[in-house]
């Protein structure tokens, strides 16, 4: 019964046209703007996660990727400091960030009354930089997706 459920929705979730780029894949979602959380279920429905970046290189590469589609705003990631103020942490590894680019003065955690526990990538002074934003903000996003070795993707890689 469950591997019939399975091939069920591994049939009727759509796909989508992933950038591969070592050993993940990439969605630059470009078509309509959501929150943080909106974006998170999006990515999960399509069977990937918001984008953590874990290096400079890929760092790089999601900047020639953004400024290849001409799409210079800002992208929502799975960076967040929630439920606590620290660490930062990529949301669906839980993990602690070791690599960061933090624009200048980043993170602030606040504007005015306003609460920054997400994170946002965007294109400014000449390189890709890293933002905390309030998560309620509607911005693009990016999702990705483990790869085998041989540049498919894990049927279940949530």
């Amino acid at each position: 019964m469950l591997d019939r459920l399975k091939r069920s929705i591994d049939n009727n979730t759509p796909s989508l046209q992933l950038t591969n780029f070592e050993n993940k894949g990439y969605y630059v979602q470009s078509i309509f703007t959501a929150n943080y959380f909106q974006a998170m279920q999006f990515c999960h429905y399509h069977g990937m996660r918001l984008l953590s970046i874990t290096s400079k290189k890929e760092n790089d590469f999601i900047e020639g990727k953004i400024r290849k589609m001409n799409l210079e705003g800002h992208h929502w990631t799975s960076g967040t400091i929630l439920p606590s103020p620290d660490p930062w942490i990529w949301m669906y590894t839980g993990n602690s960030m070791i690599y960061t680019h933090w624009d200048i003065g980043e993170p602030s955690l606040s504007v005015g009354n306003s609460s920054e526990e997400c994170l946002e990538v965007r294109i400014i002074r000449g390189g890709l930089w890293w933002n905390d934003l309030n998560c309620l903000g509607l911005l693009n996003f990016i999702c990705d997706t483990p790869l085998r070795s041989n540049g498919y993707r894990y049927n279940n890689s949530i």
